[in-house]
């Protein structure tokens, strides 16, 4: 899976969500998945979007997997809670209702990985201190999207509660 591109790694996660309610062989294909930055990328884009219900509900056997992937993980998973948290203004602001859904479901999502997974608390703190004192290495990341100032504060909110002092 070394050379999976995004599309492919899209097409196997498509497989992979309904299996993991059924077969714990499909948690030993999610951690090949997560493996490497295209599939975990293609992972989560299917994963966070899904009509599936256990994005909603993620079982214990899928938190491990995911705590015990290298990364990306971490990382997209807070990128992916910041960018929907911006895109929910973005299309509640342009009257798009069942795209500011989606992207409420993405981030509330997000936010529910997040809170299992210890992993994350040093990207959500650099993230927050690019948000908040617009240094470190998440600053150009924001930057480069051209977030407004209200979808900054958006997103500081949607960080604050993640904290864990002393993580």
């Amino acid at each position: 899976m070394s050379q999976l591109t995004f599309e492919e790694a899209q097409v196997i996660a498509t497989a992979l969500i309904p299996r993991l309610a059924q077969e714990a062989a499909a948690y030993r294909d999610l951690a090949q998945l997560l493996a490497t930055p295209q599939g975990a990328r293609g992972f989560f884009v299917v994963f966070l979007t899904s009509t599936d219900s256990i994005a909603d509900q993620p079982p214990t056997p899928l938190i491990q997997v995911l705590a015990q992937a290298p990364d990306p993980v971490p990382e997209l998973l807070v990128k992916n809670l910041v960018m929907s948290t911006a895109m929910i203004l973005h299309h509640e602001q342009t009257g798009q209702a069942a795209q500011a859904e989606g992207s409420q479901q993405v981030a509330r999502r997000s936010q529910l990985l997040i809170q299992q997974l210890p992993a994350c608390q040093s990207i959500i703190k650099l993230m927050y201190e690019a948000l908040t004192a617009q240094t470190g290495p998440y600053h150009a990341f924001l930057n480069r999207w051209g977030y407004t100032l209200l979808q900054r504060q958006a997103q500081i909110q949607a960080l604050r509660p993640l904290i864990i002092e002393g993580v």
